[in-house]
């Protein structure tokens, strides 16, 4: 059994056929294990579940190929290939392949945290697949308004998976996304997220320094506040009574 045609999701497997003159191959099956860090089990051990029957192309020399696809880039596998005739399957041939790097997949879709304070948004997400040996080295946030199709990039950050966005305005609808870099370029950006910024709070009091009075007039004088648009100002004429 031989590996060839190693790409960062798929490796092609080539092998000579069995022959038995009584009992023919009716099939062959295929397992792919992930051999992760620190994994229990082996691919000799590989559970029954995990084989697959391959469908197998005859080339060149009768000899037999399967392509396995949809493996991570970046990590290491065991492949192995067992043929099945009416008695069932023989023992199992098997190589070892690591799979090539490529640029990050893309993150998380990026949500925000319950919480926030008025005008502010704090948002995460996930990192994509890790790739050993080609780690995410950048991320990059950007965010629109609902309406607009400008973006603006309000995050770049090296290892950090959340951002802090502020000046916003209140309750409003804002759109997200996020990729990821490593020494091999850009990845896809994410799918997008839709948030509303928080609605402003209610304003502390005014801090009043000083009242002038005349016979006919007040004058009042306190601090301004930011983030505030308007102030009333309401008079009580008598003790008890309603104020205007």
């Amino acid at each position: 059994l031989t590996c060839s045609d190693v790409t960062s999701t798929s490796a092609t497997l080539r092998w000579a056929p069995n022959v038995h003159p009584h009992h023919p191959v009716s099939l062959y099956q295929v397992c792919s294990v992930h051999n992760a860090p620190g994994a229990a089990c082996h691919a000799d051990r590989a559970e029954d579940d995990l084989w697959v029957t391959a469908s197998a192309s005859e080339v060149d020399g009768g000899m037999l190929t399967r392509t396995v696809e949809g493996l991570i880039p970046g990590q290491r596998y065991t492949l192995q290939v067992r043929a099945v005739n009416t008695f069932g399957h023989g023992e199992a041939a098997g190589t070892d392949v690591k799979m090539l790097c490529d640029v990050p997949g893309p993150p998380s879709q990026p949500v925000s945290e319950p919480g926030g304070a008025p005008r502010t948004m704090l948002l995460s997400w996930k990192e994509p697949p890790e790739q050993p040996g080609a780690e995410v080295t950048e991320y990059v946030l950007e965010m629109r308004k609902h309406g607009s199709s400008e973006w603006d990039a309000v995050h770049r950050g090296r290892s950090d998976t959340q951002c802090l966005v502020g000046d916003l305005d209140h309750f409003t609808m804002f759109h997200f996304r996020v990729r990821a870099r490593n020494e091999l370029g850009w990845s896809e950006w994410s799918d997008e997220s839709m948030e509303a910024s928080p609605p402003a709070l209610a304003p502390e009091p005014p801090l009043v320094v000083s009242c002038r009075t005349t016979h006919s007039t007040a004058t009042l004088r306190w601090h301004n506040q930011s983030s505030v648009s308007g102030y009333e100002v309401q008079q009580l004429k008598e003790a008890g009574s309603a104020m205007e």
